[in-house]
């Protein structure tokens, strides 16, 4: 009698789930490499510290300006002069929730570029911090700016 009716060995049985092979490393040889750990753990304060003092000056830059909006909104400039926020993602914030939308705002901002810099570190310092340099003189000419309103 011939042996037709069995498959070829070759031939994938999805019914014999007793042959597919779970693990195809030895569970063994799955231990954590602490030397690598060390060493990613050594790249991500590198990429910290080589944006540390620029991220700084636009934190601070951005809370000088939020200080000043805050001041302009509250206070107006000293010549009577009624200002209001020019950015229209930023005046809608303001609209809906008052200056703790804005702070949220102009905070989620912040958060996002240092976060966008630090990513970039990993790879292109110099490209981080050139990012955050150009966004910290962007926002060091609106507090000028607002400062010249203000005194206006």
């Amino acid at each position: 009698m011939s042996d037709s009716t069995k498959p070829e060995p070759s031939d994938p049985d999805p019914i014999q789930l007793d042959r597919i092979e779970l693990y195809p490393v030895e569970p063994e040889s799955i231990e954590p490499d602490f030397e690598t750990d060390r060493s990613a753990r050594g790249a991500m304060a590198e990429a910290w510290r080589s944006i540390e003092s620029p991220a700084a000056w636009f934190v601070l830059l951005n809370f000088l300006d939020l200080a000043m909006t805050y001041i302009l909104i509250t206070r107006g400039s000293r010549s009577g002069l009624v200002v209001g926020e020019s950015n229209r993602v930023a005046a809608h914030f303001l609209n809906h929730w008052g200056l703790k939308g804005l702070l949220g705002f102009k905070l989620v901002v912040v958060l996002f570029v240092c976060l966008i810099a630090y990513l970039i570190a990993f790879t292109r310092p110099g490209t981080a911090r050139g990012l955050l340099g150009i966004g910290t003189a962007i926002v060091a000419a609106v507090v000028v700016y607002s400062a010249w309103l203000y005194v206006q």
